[in-house]
């Protein structure tokens, strides 16, 4: 059968509409779901990391007025981000997305840098709190002075203090992150197999397969023009990332 351009099978809407006989294609199609969703996350903040570096190296000389620059402001957005999506992706669970089981997977090492990232992420980065470093410091100190230098103005003085840059910190960081970003990749292979073997056993099904005509879809649709869905077309394998313009 023919059709049209951009046509595609959502199959996280047919899930939704399949029989109790067919309830084992639906967990599947879930956790697969679930793992490439994570994946993503994990990419994404492994991107952020790579970017740091160039943000850190024009926020120097950017940031010599005294005010901080929008590099300075985007290398601090993106460690917090990175941090946030690794432990996002590694441990929290929703009622959206399921868990990968990261933990046996890592070596002693790696669990006590996750054990880190996850203590800074609740700590210091999602909630307030101080956040101690690997290093020592502090992700967030606070200080209220009366500066004495000058005996006729004893106004007072706010100060806050927030790391920016912090190299040791940067680097177990990438490590981490790549490390689960592998383990999330063949996990998502292997559930991508998983469906694509069950779908086999389906495909002979008459009744099947005409119910997932409902569940057509222009890719246009999700990718938000048809320009973006070609894009992806174009190249069927591997991975493609960017900014949808629409």
């Amino acid at each position: 059968m023919e059709y049209p351009p951009r046509t595609a099978l959502d199959l996280l809407s047919l899930k939704d509409s399949l029989s109790k006989e067919q309830s084992k294609l639906k967990g599947l199609i879930e956790r697969l779901s679930s793992a490439n969703s994570i994946k993503t996350d994990l990419q994404i903040a492994s991107d952020m990391l790579d970017s740091l570096d160039e943000a850190l190296k024009e926020a120097e000389p950017a940031s010599e007025s005294g005010v901080r620059s929008w590099q300075g402001n985007a290398a601090l957005a993106l460690i917090n981000s990175a941090i946030i999506l690794y432990v996002r992706a590694t441990k929290t669970a929703s009622k959206h997305r399921r868990t990968l089981e990261f933990l046996k997977h890592f070596s002693d090492d790696e669990k006590a840098v996750h054990s880190h990232l996850c203590s800074l992420r609740d700590d210091a980065i999602a909630h307030f709190g101080p956040g101690e470093t690997l290093e020592g410091q502090t992700w967030h100190t606070e200080a209220i002075f009366i500066p004495l230098d000058v005996r006729d103005d004893l106004r007072i003085l706010t100060a806050s203090r927030r790391l920016l840059k912090q190299r040791q910190l940067q680097e177990l960081a990438k490590t981490q992150i790549q490390a689960a970003l592998k383990i999330a990749e063949e996990e998502t292979m292997k559930r991508n197999s998983a469906v694509v073997a069950e779908l086999n056993k389906l495909s002979g099904d008459k009744d099947f397969i005409a119910s997932t005509i409902p569940h057509h879809i222009d890719l246009a649709a999700f990718f938000l023009s048809e320009e973006e869905a070609d894009k992806v077309l174009s190249n069927r394998t591997g991975k493609r990332s960017g900014v949808v313009n629409h």
